[in-house]
């Protein structure tokens, strides 16, 4: 007789279930149930709650309930609705705009922006909340007690998507394509698109960087990822969209005129000189620049001496190529009696 009643319950239920899922699509709750509602109401919404919040709540927690319960279309958006109507986020975020953004601060960039409202929140601490005897600062001591630990990987407010590198070296992340370094042709990467730029890595190392883009088919060069194919090819080195645009020094210009001038194959060997920024500082490079042109000096290796950071010319070779007429010069075998010559009667200089 039990078994009957628990049955009977049962079969009611699933009844109610149903008649409550019929006359909800037929009402048009789900349709009802939109963002496009929602934010068209959200004002009228938010006075409502604010003078009836207890009996908001409690027809709120009981629609969701249902919605949810009964795969209603329509929870995703109830869930940022109680967000928008109910959480606390939404009242930080409008005191930090009304408190740390009025007026609105005059700052450099992204990175200043964040340093001035750092600061302003760490002064925050130091108010006292309606209703509390104690500044927020001591009562957020007692809260990290029970705080979980932060993650061992900071957290990155970035997109990441996987990608291949084409034969041109240029990835594609967002419908924009962005240049990586020859050695990382046809490759698989990954790239991390941020709000100001644009991280393309390989494994754990970051290979190129970018600021991001966010127009639509736009191309992004390092002319520094095309200079080794550009050493091969230097006639190219004038015309090639990569270098479009790049800016120098007016010292580089020079260089390049008498590299091309005094040399056989100096557009060659001015390629070698910008290859140097690989390695080296822009600033670093100018200097060294403009010193060799005082000197003049019009050579990668004889460059290179002037850098600060430059190889000993102990550990550095002297390439013959493009210098046939120093093939000729003979060297004769030191004579060490050229030395004894030298010294004076006695042995002593």
């Amino acid at each position: 007789m039990q078994g009957l009643k628990k049955t009977g319950w049962r079969w009611l239920l699933l009844a109610v279930v149903i008649i409550v899922v019929v006359w909800a699509l037929q009402a048009g709750v789900a349709d009802a149930l939109t963002l496009a509602n929602l934010k068209a109401r959200q004002a009228e919404l938010a006075g409502w709650v604010g003078a009836n919040p207890w009996q908001a709540a409690g027809i709120f927690f009981a629609v969701y309930v249902a919605v949810a319960a009964l795969s209603i279309p329509g929870a995703a958006v109830m869930t940022l609705a109680a967000g928008a109507l109910f959480g606390v986020v939404e009242g930080l975020v409008r005191y930090s705009r009304q408190n740390f953004l009025v007026p609105v601060p005059q700052v450099r960039d992204l990175e200043d922006l964040n340093a001035y409202l750092l600061t302003r929140c760490r002064d925050d601490l130091r108010r006292r909340v309606r209703g509390q005897t104690r500044l927020k600062e001591q009562l957020l001591g007692e809260e990290q007690l029970s705080f979980l630990p932060l993650p061992f990987t900071p957290f990155e407010a970035c997109r990441v998507q996987p990608a291949q590198v084409n034969s041109e070296l240029l990835v594609r992340f967002d419908d924009n394509d962005y240049s990586v370094p020859r050695e990382y042709a046809y490759q698989e990467v990954t790239v991390k698109g941020y709000l100001d730029h644009v991280k393309i890595c390989r494994l754990h190392e970051v290979i190129a960087v970018h600021p991001r883009g966010w127009g639509k088919e736009q191309q992004f060069f390092d002319p520094l990822h095309y200079l080794p194919l550009r050493e091969r090819k230097p006639h190219a080195l004038g015309f090639a969209k990569p270098f479009e645009g790049w800016r120098l020094p007016g010292c580089f210009a020079v260089l390049r005129d008498r590299m091309e001038a005094q040399l056989e194959h100096g557009t060659r060997e001015y390629i070698r000189v910008l290859r140097l920024l690989e390695t080296h500082q822009m600033a670093d490079v100018t200097a060294a620049v403009e010193k060799a042109l005082r000197h003049h000096v019009h050579t990668k290796d004889g460059l290179t001496q002037f850098l600060s950071d430059g190889p000993s010319w102990r550990q550095t070779t002297f390439d013959l190529a493009g210098r046939p007429h120093l093939r000729l010069v003979q060297v004769a075998p030191a004579d060490l009696g050229s030395y004894a010559r030298l010294l004076g009667t006695g042995g002593q200089a």
